[in-house]
């Protein structure tokens, strides 16, 4: 069955997804901190969106697919806080880190 999924995209972004899930769910099962909670679910905006740009066009989508892969299963195993807070939390930081790495990362190219 492994070797079935990797023959494909698809396949592939399929068991990144399924791994991520439950990396995701472990994670959150292990913390008890409601700061390290909203800490992890930031940096992993801020790094999505950061990615996000950095990538442009190509294969975004499967990206995209594996970080709600992690993102779901660590809200799953969250037990501390409201998961709609955390939902909110996470794509505020994909917006602001995408607009960080954008304008003051990224260096601009002069004319």
């Amino acid at each position: 069955m492994y070797i079935k999924l990797m023959k494909n995209k698809k396949g592939q972004v399929t068991l990144a997804f399924i791994i991520l899930l439950v990396i995701g769910f472990i994670l959150s099962l292990l913390i008890d901190s409601i700061i390290l909670i909203y800490i992890i679910i930031v940096l992993s905006g801020f790094g999505l969106g950061a990615f996000l740009c950095y990538k442009k066009e190509e294969m975004k989508s499967h990206y995209i697919i594996a970080s709600i892969g992690f993102i779901a299963g660590y809200i799953l195993g969250v037990k501390f806080t409201i998961r709609l807070k955390l939902i909110i939390v996470f794509i505020l930081s994909i917006i602001l880190g995408y607009f960080i790495y954008k304008n003051f990362l990224v260096p601009k190219n002069k004319k």
